[in-house]
């Protein structure tokens, strides 16, 4: 156990420092950080001076050994393969090439290169016409023994016009755009190449994933898209780029069937929303097989333009489609709630309770039948739909030989549902139907829920089921 002295336990002890007066008039004492600076005793100096030497010391003979070592494996390659500086050789071995060959080598121009181009101008404009152009490699040296004859204030003022010419030249060339679709082409063809090449370099020497995309800006230029990955895993995850658009980066993540019933969960407060702002009250909850009993009736609240060609509850759509469309639909205002006035209500109130007081008067069970569009019914059972709805008190008993089959002829009449009603006997006794299939217009509209044409949505009703022992009579039970 290593034995800790007095004064060392005394540093690890927070002091107070001075204290501090806060805007309430009070004071509060502030404590120094544990890893505050501290005074060293003699001894502790003494001993970290040795320590550090010692360090420094090990470190400057692995150092060496190190260099030494390089130096070696340099000189052995530059015998066996000649050609390049020292400073090349240390590059190689070291791995110091992280730049690209063009961009490392890039400089500004030099008084030389300006004084060449100056001597060569001169020269190529006095000789004779038809004659073969002078190149710098022919006066190169005859050249280079005049400059090197040459004091520096002579060079710099030779070479100082020339210089800021050249610097124009190399920004126009590197930044300039070209005029030839062709040039363009064969420019951008070359760049791409090489920076591919660096990036294969690259990925091969440090393991980096790189995504390279090239696409032309305007239909007149010749370049197809271009498109490089350096793994299969950089091309799988953007494969899934448009999943990511449309339902986000968790969508990827998720499945089918999480997505659909987070959804509905979503759905349901929308919808829910949309009915208290329109009610102006909190409503318990939105019922879609009695619509009309618990929500028009009761708040006096129509449905308008639902999409979907059945109209229930969202918990039952099994589509993740049809449950976007209905989700957009509330979502944009396509689909809406509107507060019938109060005489639509009145209207709509009493043709309401006209008719279940007609279905509760003959004691029968409305059973919708959905007909294909392409069904026919005849004109005598359209004209006794006609009666029955005009006169309540009359039933027209219709058999059913009096449907006609799917081959007839006769003109249709277009209905949103035809419900049938059975009596006790089993016998078709009686017909309730909603308005035909057609844009509604006109001040009152009557209909609880419609489609986005106008069409007459089916509203689902359930009855509440009849207990057994119902009109008989209860036994008085003696104890």
């Amino acid at each position: 156990m290593p034995i800790v002295c007095i004064p060392e336990l005394q540093r690890l002890r927070p002091t107070k420092s001075v204290k501090t007066q806060l805007s309430s008039g009070t004071y509060r004492a502030h404590l120094k950080p544990c890893h505050a600076r501290c005074n060293l005793t003699d001894t502790e100096k003494v001993a970290a001076q040795l320590s550090n030497r010692a360090k420094h010391q090990r470190f400057q003979t692995l150092l060496g050994k190190a260099q030494d070592t390089v130096e070696a494996a340099v000189v052995t390659m530059m015998e066996e393969c000649p050609g390049h500086k020292l400073e090349w050789y240390i590059h190689i071995i070291l791995q110091m090439w992280t730049k690209s060959k063009k961009a490392w080598q890039d400089k500004n121009p030099s008084r030389w290169n300006a004084y060449l181009s100056i001597e060569v101008s001169h020269l190529n404009a006095k000789r004779e016409p038809g004659t073969t152009p002078i190149k710098v490699s022919d006066i190169g040296t005859e050249l280079g023994l005049k400059w090197k004859s040459f004091l520096g204030e002579t060079k710099k003022a030779i070479t100082d016009t020339k210089i800021k010419e050249l610097e124009a030249a190399a920004l126009a060339k590197t930044h300039g755009a070209h005029k030839s679709q062709v040039t363009r082409f064969h420019d951008a063809r070359a760049v791409i190449c090489h920076i591919q090449h660096e990036i294969i370099n690259l990925y091969e020497r440090t393991g980096i994933e790189i995504l390279l995309m090239a696409v032309r800006s305007d239909n007149k230029m010749m370049m197809t898209p271009y498109l490089y990955h350096t793994s299969e895993r950089v091309d799988g995850f953007f494969r899934q780029l448009c999943q990511i658009l449309v339902d986000g980066a968790d969508g990827v993540s998720r499945n089918y069937r999480d997505t659909l019933t987070e959804l509905k969960m979503k759905m349901k407060d929308l919808i829910k929303e949309k009915l208290d702002d329109i009610a102006g009250v909190k409503t318990s909850r939105m019922n879609y097989q009695n619509f009309e009993q618990d929500i028009t009736l009761k708040y006096s609240i129509v449905l308008k333009h639902w999409p979907l060609q059945k109209f229930a509850c969202p918990s039952s759509i099994s589509s993740l489609t049809h449950a976007r469309i209905l989700y957009n639909s509330f979502y944009t205002g396509s689909t809406y709630f509107a507060k019938l006035s109060d005489e639509d209500f009145e209207v709509w109130s009493q043709a309401y309770f006209a008719r279940e007081s007609r279905q509760n008067a003959v004691g029968i069970t409305t059973v919708p039948l959905s007909l294909p569009e392409n069904n026919a019914i005849s004109a005598t059972i359209a004209e006794s739909l006609k009666t029955s709805m005009s006169a309540p008190s009359t039933h027209n008993t219709l058999t059913p030989t009096s449907v006609l089959t799917p081959t007839s002829t006769i003109p249709t009449v277009p209905v949103a549902f035809t419900p049938v009603v059975t009596g006790t006997s089993g016998h078709i006794t009686s017909v309730d139907i909603h308005p035909p299939l057609q844009p509604i217009t006109g001040p009152l509209n009557l209909i609880s829920v419609t489609g986005n044409n106008g069409k007459i949505m089916f509203v689902p009703t359930v009855k509440r089921k009849c207990r057994s022992d119902f009109g008989k009579s209860k036994k008085k039970t003696t104890t």
